[in-house]
C-alpha cells in the first residue's frame, strides 16, 4: 500500500473539506454510540483529520494515523490540543494491545488489500469492551482513488466475523441527496477549514433525516 496516490489526491485539495457527507457521518457517529470525556479514540486512516477535528471536543484524547504525508500535514495544521497524529500504516498500528475505547475507520477498508489484517489490528488495539466503527464503500470500486475491494452486505459481514469483531449494527449513508450533490463537489483551494458553512450543515441534516426515513419507514 503506497501513499503516493493519496498524496496526490490530498495535495490537489480533494478529501479535505468538511462538506455535507462528512458532517452527516459525524452526526451518525454521535447518534450510534455514546462519546465520553474519558474516551481515548483512534481514527485509523484519518486522512486530512476531518473527523479528528469534529470528534476531538467529545473525547479525552484522539489519535490519528495515515499513510499519506500530505494528509498528515493537513491534519496536524489544525493544531488540535488533544490529538496525536502520526504517519504510519494501518496494517501495523504502533499502539499497545487493548489501548483504545473506540476505533473509527471511515472509508478506508476498501483501500486496503489485506482487509482482514486491518480488522485484526483494530481488534488488537481495542479494549475488550471497546467499539469499532467501520464505514465502507459498497458497489463498484474506483481504482483511480485506490479502491481494491468492492463489498456488499454479505461479504462485509463475513469479513468482520472472521476477525473476531462482534457485529452490533449496519447503517447505510449513501443517500439520494448525497448522489445529487456528489457531482458538484470540487477540490478545496485552501484546507484550513475549521468550520462548516451553513448550507453544507443544512444539507447534512437533511441527509441525516433521510437516513432514518429510509431505514425505518421504507
Amino acid at each position: 500500500m503506497s501513499g503516493k496516490i493519496y498524496d496526490e489526491i490530498y495535495s490537489s485539495g480533494y478529501w479535505t473539506n468538511i462538506g455535507p457527507a462528512t458532517y452527516m457521518r459525524y452526526l451518525l457517529l454521535k447518534k450510534i454510540t455514546k462519546w465520553s470525556k474519558s474516551d481515548i479514540v483512534l481514527d485509523a486512516g484519518c486522512g486530512s483529520g476531518r473527523f479528528i477535528l469534529l470528534l476531538s471536543p467529545l473525547v479525552k484524547e484522539i489519535h490519528g494515523i495515515d499513510i499519506s504525508k500530505e494528509a498528515i500535514k493537513i491534519a496536524k495544521s489544525y493544531r488540535i490540543k488533544n490529538a496525536k497524529i502520526i504517519k504510519g500504516n494501518v496494517l501495523r498500528l504502533p499502539y499497545k494491545k487493548n489501548f483504545f475505547d473506540k476505533v473509527i475507520c471511515i472509508d478506508v477498508i476498501e483501500h486496503i488489500k489485506d482487509d482482514k489484517k486491518l480488522l485484526s489490528q483494530i481488534r488488537r488495539v481495542l479494549k475488550d469492551e471497546g467499539e469499532g466503527i467501520i464505514y465502507f464503500v459498497s458497489g463498484k470500486l474506483n481504482s483511480k482513488i485506490g479502491h481494491v475491494h468492492s463489498y456488499n452486505l454479505s461479504s462485509i459481514k463475513e469479513l468482520i466475523r472472521s476477525s473476531e469483531l462482534k457485529i452490533d449494527r449496519f447503517l447505510t449513508h449513501r443517500t439520494i441527496i448525497d448522489k445529487m450533490i456528489n457531482p458538484l463537489r470540487k477540490p478545496m483551494k485552501t484546507v484550513q477549514q475549521k468550520r462548516i458553512n451553513l448550507l453544507a450543515k443544512i444539507l447534512a441534516y437533511l441527509m441525516y433525516l433521510e437516513q432514518y426515513i429510509l431505514l425505518y419507514l421504507l
